[in-house]
């Protein structure tokens, strides 16, 4: 199959946003002209929106247009995945940006992050200096961060909103991480980069659909991307408390054989509580195992050879 040369092939998945993503696409266009950029790629993945196609025209001088339809709603992580996998069976591009269809990803901003990959000849993620959302909403974002880093040992400072090297996607179609979260998916899969600071902008249309159940799922997709490394945690955790315990407990008999400064009844529920705590760790350790071993016998599917399957 012959593919569509493309300087920049960009992603934009979309649910039931028609009417941003024809602002955003008119915007885009203008600023190519702008910068005599002859001819950008877009792929709309629409998500199962209740219209099949809701945009008033298709008709930009600077824009290729091609828009899948997925045959069900699969979130916008997959969405994002299926996109970048029919960019990479159909496209040609030195560059792949992804970037939502609400105006919450500036246009002029796109076109920033795609002239620092140039320059560095490297992928760059857009870094938000400013956050609009209310204060409990960007409490959780700290906290999903923080826990990021904590099951992970990496840090995650960046969303969807990138332009990377073309060269690059073949890494990441191939990658099952992509299913879940593509930038945990990759971070994992340690391709060099470089983050730009940028504004969130404002929507076109309508209100944010990004609320805290859809930020801990979010969250939680993140963190799976890297569960082989948190499952490793877990057990050194385990053990280090299995290890604590079996110290406590020693050093409870120790004292009540040794000395004769225990108070009576206070060794029993102490050797009592070490052990419930024991018995909890093993537990955990067990368990965790068990999950870490299965995971590891399971060949994962890799979205690139599974994605048609969703297109409609």
């Amino acid at each position: 199959m012959s593919l569509e040369k493309s300087r920049l092939t960009l992603v934009v998945p979309q649910h039931n946003d028609w009417e941003c993503a024809q602002v955003l696409l008119d915007q885009i266009n203008e600023l190519a002209d702008r910068f005599s950029v002859d001819k950008i790629s877009v792929v709309l993945v629409d998500d199962f929106s209740d219209q099949i196609n809701g945009l008033i025209e298709l008709d930009w001088d600077r824009l290729d247009i091609k828009i899948i339809r997925l045959v069900q709603n699969l979130g916008h992580q997959r969405a994002i995945a299926i996109g970048l996998c029919y960019a990479y069976d159909h496209y040609d591009g030195d560059w792949i940006g992804v970037m939502d269809a609400d105006g919450e990803d500036r246009p002029e901003d796109l076109f920033k992050l795609w002239n620092q990959a140039k320059k560095q000849s490297a992928s760059v993620f857009a870094h938000r200096n400013k956050r609009s959302e209310g204060m409990l909403f960007k409490l959780f974002y700290w906290l999903y961060k923080f826990v990021f880093w904590i099951c992970s040992g990496k840090r995650i400072s960046f969303g969807n909103f990138s332009v990377i090297r073309g060269d690059r996607l073949k890494a990441l179609v191939h990658d099952p991480n992509l299913w879940n979260n593509y930038p945990a998916a990759f971070l994992k899969s340690k391709i060099g980069y470089s983050t730009l600071s940028t504004s969130r902008g404002v929507r076109y249309h309508g209100y944010s659909k990004m609320n805290l159940t859809s930020l801990v799922i979010h969250g939680l997709s993140g963190v799976a991307v890297f569960a082989d490394v948190v499952n490793t945690r877990m057990i050194i955790f385990s053990l280090a408390i299995i290890l604590s315990a079996l110290l406590g407990i020693s050093i409870v008999v120790s004292i009540k054989i040794l000395t004769d400064s225990a108070i009576p009844g206070w060794a029993t529920y102490s050797v009592l509580a070490f052990a419930i705590l024991l018995f909890q760790a093993l537990i955990i350790a067990f368990f965790t195992l068990f999950i870490f071993l299965s995971n590891r016998s399971v060949m994962a599917v890799q979205p690139v050879k599974a994605y048609v399957n969703y297109i409609d």
